[in-house]
């Protein structure tokens, strides 16, 4: 395949003078438009939230607050489920990670966006205990930033 000087915009490219190159170099081409546009191969796949830290900054200790980072908005029963799991995985009805002597009244995690944009707040989900025999963890509110 030679380089030729083309009319186009100045630049030069590749102009195959084979008819097998031209062939192939077509086919390239399709492949490739069709792989921009069609995308059909292509899985975007959405990382898993990441506590960057739990902070307590109300004083109260019978209320553990979670500051979660994110890539970008979930929706709010993703949230749910998230805070779900993090509950379960870290025993958060049984035991509390400040004051292992009070159990845990309340449970707030707050959602942002990684960059810390003006607006990367994406939401909070809040948990409290139950006052009815069982003493569970309750869901009691999910609010999402409004456009997430």
């Amino acid at each position: 395949m030679d380089i030729a000087p083309a009319l186009t915009c100045g630049s030069t490219a590749f102009k195959p003078k084979s008819p097998f190159a031209k062939r192939n170099l077509r086919f390239l081409t399709l492949f490739l438009l069709l792989a921009c546009f069609c995308q059909a191969g292509c899985v975007s796949l959405r990382s898993p939230a990441q506590v960057t830290g739990e902070n307590s900054w109300n004083r109260e200790k019978d209320v553990v607050e979670f500051s979660i980072g994110l890539n970008g908005p979930m929706s709010a029963d993703e949230y749910l489920e998230w805070t779900q799991r993090h509950l379960e995985k870290n025993q958060l009805a049984t035991k509390n990670p400040g004051f292992p002597e009070i159990p845990v009244y309340e449970v707030r995690y707050y959602f942002f966006s990684r960059e810390r944009s003006f607006r990367g707040y994406l939401g909070t989900v809040l948990w409290r205990r139950a006052e009815d025999p069982t003493g569970n963890l309750e869901h009691v509110t999910t609010i999402v930033q409004r456009g997430s």
